[in-house]
């Protein structure tokens, strides 16, 4: 899907961008026909913003709360946790039969710490709560980033540029020296770079995901490629950004997949369960 349908139009926008020097609305001036795209990419980021800082919100919660000895996640006995909480040591003292049987009968603490202390969840649509003030300045701060960010035009956000691209890398790292370290990591590795199941490419469920994937990955149709190219200077080699940011993204996914499935296999070591 990279291949064939991602690189193609990840192409296309960094040309009408560049060639035109226009943004996400005015590029289809071209083809009044078409203007209709550049307002749906509009929408389309408009309501991703919505839910995207909202993700970056608990990512904040958790930053400030993981400053802690013992982080609050790791253990069961607080004001927020039930009956049915049961943490790692608790498990590591059962046998394989034991776990089976409590599996669909406890709780994580993590799981826990996530729906009944930041998300505060209530028991419904029909019973709303109050406003959860942690979580209110959290989004405020990740909006104010994005102000900060965006101040000053591409000037200010081509600087900012340079942390966001490096430092995932440097923490994705990080993340894997630390998921090797685990117990059962080697078992998620297997599972992640061993298990091939060539009949789900017969599915076409599949093929959306891998798409969309692939979409949200380069950030194809959301208007963004376009306002950044128009940018470039007209003679920028278009052809070789392309291909350099594709390679980018393909090696930062697998590389990412290391550092979830080492976690995942410690995780299900831990549990008694495969991967």
């Amino acid at each position: 899907m990279l291949i064939f349908i991602g690189a193609p139009v990840f192409y296309l926008e960094l040309t009408l961008g560049q060639f035109t020097s226009s943004g996400p609305l005015a590029v289809w001036k071209v083809n009044p026909l078409l203007r209709g795209i550049g307002y749906a990419s509009l929408a389309t980021n408009c309501f991703l913003a919505l839910y995207y800082n909202v993700l970056i919100a608990y990512c904040f919660y958790y930053l400030v709360a993981s400053f802690q000895m013992i982080v609050p996640w790791s253990t069961c006995g607080n004001w927020w946790n039930t009956a049915l909480c049961t943490d790692q040591a608790t498990l590591a003292n059962l046998s394989r039969t034991d776990l089976a049987l409590m599996k669909n009968m406890t709780s994580s603490p993590s799981e826990e710490y996530f729906y009944r202390r930041v998300l505060q969840i209530s028991s419904g649509v029909d019973n709303v709560d109050g406003i959860v003030t942690h979580l209110v300045v959290a989004l405020a701060v990740a909006w104010l980033i994005c102000f900060l960010a965006l101040s000053k035009g591409v000037q200010s956000l081509g600087k900012i540029a340079y942390f966001t691209a490096l430092f995932p890398y440097v923490m994705l790292t990080v993340l894997i020296i630390r998921g090797a370290t685990l117990s059962g990591a080697i078992e998620g590795v297997k599972f992640y770079m061993g298990t091939v199941n060539l009949t789900v490419l017969k599915s076409p469920s599949v093929w959306k995901e891998a798409c969309t994937q692939v979409f949200y990955a380069l950030s194809c149709c959301s208007g963004g490629l376009i306002a950044m190219a128009s940018f470039n200077d007209f003679n920028n080699n278009v052809y070789r950004d392309t291909i350099s940011i594709c390679l980018v993204t393909w090696f930062t996914s697998i590389f990412g997949g290391f550092a979830i499935f080492t976690v995942l296999g410690h995780m299900a070591t831990k549990m008694g369960v495969g991967v």
